[in-house]
C-alpha cells in the first residue's frame, strides 16, 4: 500500500523523502576483525540513516556542549575578513 501525503520539506514532496529514507541502509558490526571481508560477514544491515547512531556514539565520548564564542578569532588571532572568505573568488 502506498500512501501519498501532500506535505513537503524544503520543497521536496514527502513521498519522495520517504522513498529516499526507505532505501537508505548501512552495516554495523560489534566486532572489528582486521580482515574487511570478515567484518562484512559479521556486520548486520540496518535500515535508515546511520546519523542517529553516530550522534549517540559521539555523545558518549564528547564533553558537554559549549556556547559559541561571542566574537570570531581567539587566542590573539583576529579574523582576516568576513565569512565566507576570499578563497571562493579563486575558483
Amino acid at each position: 500500500m502506498v500512501v501519498f501525503v501532500t506535505l513537503t520539506l524544503l520543497g521536496v514532496p514527502f513521498p519522495l523523502l520517504w522513498a529516499l529514507w526507505a532505501k537508505a541502509s548501512y552495516q554495523m558490526a560489534k566486532e572489528c576483525p582486521e580482515n574487511p571481508q570478515e567484518w562484512l560477514r559479521l556486520a548486520e544491515t540496518c535500515h535508515g540513516s546511520w546519523w542517529p547512531d553516530y550522534a549517540g556514539w559521539l555523545a558518549e565520548r564528547c564533553g558537554e556542549e559549549k556556547a559559541a564564542p561571542g566574537e570570531l578569532g581567539g587566542g590573539g588571532l583576529e579574523p582576516i575578513c568576513d565569512a565566507p572568505g576570499t578563497y571562493i573568488y579563486d575558483h
